[in-house]
C-alpha cells in the first residue's frame, strides 16, 4: 500500500460492506468484518428456491434463454437478501478497490470450477452506457473483466459496445429483451477477434438474462464457439403459489 493510499484510508477508514463496521486501514484487501465474511459464505450456500441447488450449481433456465443461445450462466449468490443487495449496490455505485479485488477472486475460483479453459478463451463484458459510466464514475463489469483476465492470463475482449440504451434495472421484465437488443452491438473492427473463441462473459447481476443472451447472440453471430456467463448474483425464479416456477 502506498503512503497516499494509507493516509486516505486513515482519514476515510473503510467499512464492512454488509454491516458498516469500521475496518483496519492497514488491511487494504479486506471488505468484510470477520462476522460478515462468514455471512458471505452462508450466502453462497443459500439454495435456489426452485431447484434447491446452491447458487453456483443452479442451472434454472433464464427467461430470455429459451433458445439456449447462452451456453451456461453461473453465479456466486442469489440476489435475494439485503446483504447481497448492498454488495451489488457497492459494485455498481462505488469503485471500492478492496471489494472489486475480492469479487474478482471469487469469480476466478468459480470460473476455474465451472468453465472449460482448455480451448481458446477470451473474457468479455457488456459495456456500461456512457451516461451510466459518467454518472457512477466506472464500469463495474469492465473492471471485473480486466482483473479476471489479468489474473487468469486470458485476453479481455472489449468489443461488446453500448449505444447508451436505458439501464436494465429501471425497466420492467417484459421490455428488457427489446432494450438489450437495441442497446448492444459489436463494431466491424472487433468482429474477427471472436472467431473460434470460448467467451467468458462477466457481469454483476443477471435477472431475466436479456443482456447476457443478447451478448451471447452477438458473439456467436461473429464466430464465437461458446458463451458462458459468470456473474456475482442472479435473481432466482419466482415460485408459483399453484406449484412450479414462473
Amino acid at each position: 500500500m502506498g503512503v497516499f493510499d494509507y493516509i486516505l484510508r486513515v482519514i476515510f477508514p473503510p467499512r464492512c460492506i454488509f454491516c458498516g463496521e469500521l475496518l483496519e486501514p492497514t488491511k487494504e484487501d479486506i471488505c468484510f468484518c470477520e462476522k460478515c465474511r462468514s455471512v458471505w459464505e452462508q450466502e453462497k450456500e443459500s439454495p435456489c428456491p426452485c431447484c434447491r441447488q446452491i447458487p453456483e450449481n443452479c442451472v434454472c433456465g433464464l427467461q430470455y434463454n429459451k433458445s439456449r443461445t447462452l451456453d451456461s450462466c453461473r453465479c456466486l449468490v442469489n440476489y435475494e437478501s439485503e446483504n447481497v443487495k448492498k454488495l451489488i449496490f457497492g459494485v455498481k455505485d462505488s469503485e471500492n478497490k478492496a471489494l472489486f479485488g475480492f469479487i474478482a477472486r471469487e469469480l476466478e475460483m468459480l470460473i476455474f470450477r465451472k468453465a472449460d479453459l482448455s480451448g481458446d478463451c477470451v473474457v468479455a463484458y457488456p459495456q456500461r452506457s456512457v451516461k451510466a459510466k459518467k454518472k457512477h464514475g466506472h464500469d463495474q463489469a469492465e473492471l471485473l473483466a480486466a482483473a479476471i483476465g489479468k489474473d487468469l492470463g486470458i485476453s479481455v475482449y472489449n468489443g461488446i459496445k453500448n449505444k447508451n440504451g436505458k439501464e436494465q434495472k429501471n425497466l420492467p421484465e417484459k421490455v428488457r429483451g427489446e432494450n438489450a437488443y437495441n442497446s448492444y452491438f459489436i463494431p466491424d473492427n472487433y468482429k474477427d477477434e471472436l472467431k473460434g473463441k470460448n467467451v467468458i462473459l462477466i457481469d454483476d447481476i443477471v435477472t431475466t438474462g436479456a443482456t447476457a443472451v443478447t451478448c451471447a447472440a452477438l458473439c456467436k453471430l461473429n464466430g464465437a464457439a461458446s458463451v458462458s456467463c459468470f456473474c456475482i448474483a442472479r435473481t432466482p425464479k419466482k415460485i408459483d403459489p399453484k406449484g412450479g416456477s414462473k
